[in-house]
């Protein structure tokens, strides 16, 4: 589905989240009309994709001591966004 070098991915999952949790808008800036459901729109996402993804990011929520009541609603939002990704897969 990525590159085997995943390091742009992260960078622009990191800028995306940003900007769409209230930081800086870089992401948005840099990519004008787009959003995350039309990027990964030709992709084939599984419901077991998107449950990888949702455990990776509970992961990386773990890994970065995020306050539990924040991790709790980023893991809710996340699993939203995993399952829209999945159902337009199908």
């Amino acid at each position: 589905m990525h590159a085997e070098d995943l390091r742009p991915m992260r960078d622009s999952l990191a800028g995306f989240l940003s900007g769409w949790m209230g930081g800086p808008r870089d992401w948005f800036v840099a990519n004008p009309g787009k959003c995350m459901m039309s990027l990964h729109g030709e992709l084939p996402i599984s419901k077991a994709t998107a449950d990888q993804w949702l455990l990776a990011m509970k992961a990386a929520l773990r890994a970065a001591h995020v306050d539990s009541e924040l991790a709790e609603m980023l893991n809710d939002a996340f699993g939203r966004m995993a399952g829209a990704m999945a159902r337009m897969a199908v």
